[in-house]
């Protein structure tokens, strides 16, 4: 006689490979049924512990990816906003660089031309000493020149003013007060006036062409200069009359 087939052996009739099972468990359940006692087996209760065990893998699997996609994702956000800053750095490197290479550049220049600022004052402190030197030079001649000038120079002083005076004047002045003397050279052209007041001046310049001998101080004339110099044809007496002064005369 054949026995019949329980109802306990018909998970062992649907699938003789246990992962089959686990697997058509894992896509029908996400829970492992609870067996009854009664009828559990210690095939169904190996396999039961395998599709558990399944489960709890693919759930930390796809926890396990989803935090790592995350964290990759965000690696790769900062990667790249290194990348970006990196290249910032790089083009400001490199704009820093080229500015650098112009202060440089700049700084040479400006070296090259206070050398040149250098020479260039040096040379005018040259040139100023030279002139000084040649200003001091002339100077001397020039003393020389009026030292030498004086003989043929008269001062005379205290002149009274005239309404209208004129330049013909003062020379015709100064020629009356050499007459005495027989001082009868030519004037020079000119007749200075040199003023010590506003509108007048006390004293007059003039030059004649050759020293006369009446401001040799060893002839006798120079004391009738002085004397008839002190009298005007026609003016009477003068508290301060005019008078030749005689200090530019040669010592």
């Amino acid at each position: 006689m054949s026995q019949s087939v329980s109802d306990s052996d018909i998970p062992q009739m649907i699938s003789s490979d246990p992962l089959d099972d686990i697997h058509i468990t894992t896509r029908h359940a996400s829970k492992r049924p609870r067996l009854n006692p009664a009828t559990a087996t210690p095939v169904t209760e190996l396999q039961d512990f395998k599709r558990e065990i399944r489960d709890m893998l693919d759930n930390w699997r796809a926890d396990q990816e989803v935090y790592f996609t995350k964290l990759c994702n965000d690696q790769c956000s900062s990667l790249n906003k290194l990348v970006a800053d990196m290249a910032e750095l790089k083009r400001q490197n490199l704009a820093i660089q080229k500015s650098n290479t112009e202060i440089e550049k700049s700084i040479s220049f400006i070296s090259e031309r206070y050398d040149d600022l250098l020479k260039q004052v040096e040379s005018l402190q040259r040139e100023n000493l030279t002139y000084k030197n040649s200003i001091l030079s002339m100077e001397t001649k020039i003393q020389d020149l009026q030292r030498v000038s004086r003989p043929s120079t008269i001062e005379i002083r205290n002149v009274p003013y005239t309404q209208n005076e004129t330049v013909s004047d003062l020379t015709a002045i100064v020629t009356k007060r050499g007459q005495p003397c027989g001082v009868d050279e030519e004037l020079e052209s000119r007749v200075t006036v040199l003023c010590s007041g506003v509108e007048h001046s006390d004293y007059t310049y003039s030059e004649w062409w050759r020293p006369p001998t009446a401001f040799n101080d060893t002839r006798d004339n120079a004391s009738k200069l002085l004397i008839h110099s002190r009298m005007f044809d026609g003016t009477p007496p003068l508290p301060s009359p005019p008078y030749i002064h005689k200090r530019l005369n040669v010592k």
